[in-house]
């Protein structure tokens, strides 16, 4: 996979200003390697055993995977999940051509009906994923 880990984060940058609790300072790292890896979080990456909301993707040719989504406690309710859901799919949709996500069992949160109305299906017994057009 050839790209530029400073234009994806770029990118990643401007679709998250959608999302309603995304700051200029929020931590973004992009690592390409033969996937490109990419992990977002509202406080710096270090900082363990606090709420917060992140998300870590990795992107293959045509799929990309959620290891990892995490919405603060505090800010659970209030649509902020499904914003940022919606910014994930369109920013893989057009960055990578992603043709479906699939979401990993680190990165499935403990409300399994939240994957299942944004139009994910379980396709074994761990994983969800949805097809993107």
């Amino acid at each position: 996979m050839d790209y530029d880990g400073v234009q994806v984060s770029q990118h990643l940058r401007e679709k998250l200003k959608e999302f309603p609790l995304y700051e200029e300072g929020h931590w973004i790292g992009v690592h390409v390697s033969n996937h490109v890896y990419i992990g977002y979080a509202n406080t710096p990456k270090l900082v363990e055993n606090k709420y917060h909301t992140r998300f870590d993707i990795q992107v293959e040719p045509d799929v990309c995977y959620i290891l990892r989504f995490n919405i603060d406690g505090s800010k659970l309710r209030q649509g902020h999940g499904s914003s940022l859901a919606g910014i994930i799919e369109d920013f893989v949709s057009e960055e990578f051509s992603c043709k479906g996500i699939v979401i990993t069992p680190s990165g499935m949160s403990k409300e399994h009906h939240f994957w299942e109305k944004r139009g994910f299906r379980y396709f074994n017994s761990s994983e969800v994923g949805k097809t993107l057009t």
